[in-house]
């Protein structure tokens, strides 16, 4: 029988939150860190690693969030931390944390305390066209550009809102993508909203959003406020994408669609929170559209409401890199505090300078979210044939059609008719789901409660799950 391991400290996720606990955690005398993550590398999404069969010659060469990462993966590993890549956490029970790695190897660690650091993921928009080869998350085409190396089309249209949006636009020019438009569905910021940016701002990230401007401005590439996608043409993919002008609420304005020709459609509408894990554990959850969907409540020091368990990152409200890192350096302390491993005092005094620079982020965050509201218009695109669950291939009318049945239930809408059955779990049509029963209903989207949580998470082999349950079930008999 293989026996449980233990660790002090487990960490859900190597992104910048989870590297920067484990390097606080360990500088506090916290004596032993695991940090669990799905890459093939630690880094999460904004530091990802290039995988077997890349290397780097000239970290310079492979920009500033390449060697920003490199920098922090070689502190966490320095720290003493163990650090397992390609390794899926599908379950916490307690503080039992059930892990698969490669697929095929799987394990349970018991930890006196866990941090949930799992990051977030682009937000799905559901509008005709959008399961068409050639679409794709602003996520996955940063991946396939700044990992393998390869541009997704030849006429890219990027249709989003928010920083990411004109971030990524320009970086793409620079790797040489021919971008010939991109549509913000936020209204350009008055005078006011941008005096108070500049106010509340990191200098440094505004210094980088008027080079992405300047640099779309040089390269003459059309930036349309108030405009938003409609819908995606073609037989067999891409072909052209229909926009349209929207109002304050991202609702399309009659008579203002017009098409453009493009072979690829980059979606960047923002990013939804990755909270399955704070939810399975039982954390109290609230909900915010802006900041990520449903998110565990936190207060100043990263605890969560259950006791043992914190939450730091994106993972538990969108801040982006910067914000990620000072949550996790406040979360590594007080687990240390919590741990024993410092004093009350020694943890407010490491943490002073982390809760000073967050209060900043959090203004400028605070703003930001003001300037660019996601609108409710954003999950009315779909026609009654828009597959709204791609797994089990469901639409709009038959969503619509299990709501005018009375169900106004994600649980119970799942049993019904299958919509977040499938190998996603929800992550992709919960939302919409969500969004539709409070538009039937007259309801606001966060009275909606979300879809329970069940293990395993994520997609793991049943083998794996079999084994570990057979190596650890006392009650097993072989006759």
């Amino acid at each position: 029988m293989t026996s449980t391991e233990q660790f002090d400290l487990v960490i859900v996720g190597g992104g910048p939150a989870g590297m920067n606990a484990a390097i606080e955690a360990r500088r506090a005398g916290v004596n032993s860190v695991c940090i669990l993550d799905e890459g093939v590398a630690p880094g999460g999404q904004i530091f990802r690693r290039y995988g077997p069969g890349f290397s780097v010659t000239d970290a310079h060469a492979a920009g500033h969030e390449y060697e920003d990462g490199h920098a922090l993966i070689a502190e966490a590993l320095a720290s003493g931390a163990e650090i397992r890549s390609r390794t899926v956490v599908w379950g916490i029970w307690d503080k039992r944390v059930a892990y698969v790695t490669d697929d095929s190897k799987s394990g349970t660690i018991d930890a006196k305390a866990i941090l949930i650091a799992t990051g977030a993921r682009d937000r799905p928009v559901a509008f005709p066209g959008w399961t068409l080869p050639g679409v794709f998350t602003a996520g996955a085409a940063k991946t396939l550009v700044a990992i393998q190396r390869v541009l997704p089309g030849k006429r890219i249209l990027m249709a989003g809102s928010g920083p990411l949006a004109l971030a990524f636009s320009a970086q793409l020019r620079e790797y040489g993508a021919n971008i010939v438009e991109v549509v913000e569905a936020a209204p350009r910021p008055g005078p006011l909203a941008l005096a108070k940016l500049a106010i509340d701002g990191d200098p440094a990230i505004l210094r980088d959003a008027a080079t992405y401007r300047a640099q779309l401005l040089f390269g003459r590439v059309p930036f349309c406020y108030s405009t938003i996608i409609v819908r995606v043409e073609g037989d067999r993919e891409v072909e052209r994408a229909v926009v349209a002008k929207v109002d304050r609420d991202w609702r399309v304005l009659s008579r203002t669609e017009r098409a453009i020709e493009v072979d690829t459609v980059l979606l960047g509408y923002g990013l939804e929170s990755s909270s399955e894990l704070s939810r399975l554990v039982g954390c109290q959850q609230h909900f915010s559209r802006n900041f990520g969907g449903w998110l565990p409540v936190k207060d100043d020091s990263m605890r969560t409401s259950v006791p043992g368990i914190f939450a730091a990152g994106d993972g538990s409200g969108v801040g982006g890199a910067k914000h990620a890192i000072e949550e996790g350096r406040i979360a590594g302390i007080m687990a240390a505090c919590d741990l024993g491993a410092i004093t009350e005092s020694e943890a407010a005094r490491r943490a002073a300078k982390p809760f000073g620079r967050l209060r900043r982020m959090n203004r400028f965050l605070k703003t930001l979210n003001e300037i660019y509201v996601v609108g409710p218009g954003l999950y009315e695109l779909a026609t009654p044939d828009t597959v709204i669950c791609r797994c089990e291939e469901r639409t709009g009318a038959e969503l619509d059609a299990t709501i005018g049945d009375g169900v106004d239930d994600l649980n119970v809408i799942r049993a019904v008719n299958r919509i977040g059955m499938g190998r996603c779990q929800g992550r992709n049509c919960a939302s919409h789901v969500a969004a539709a029963i409070a538009r039937r209903t007259g309801r606001a989207v966060e009275e909606i409660a979300p879809g329970t949580v069940r293990p395993p998470i994520k997609p793991v082999s049943v083998a794996a799950i079999a084994e570990e349950r057979f190596q650890h079930d006392s009650e097993v008999v072989i006759t």
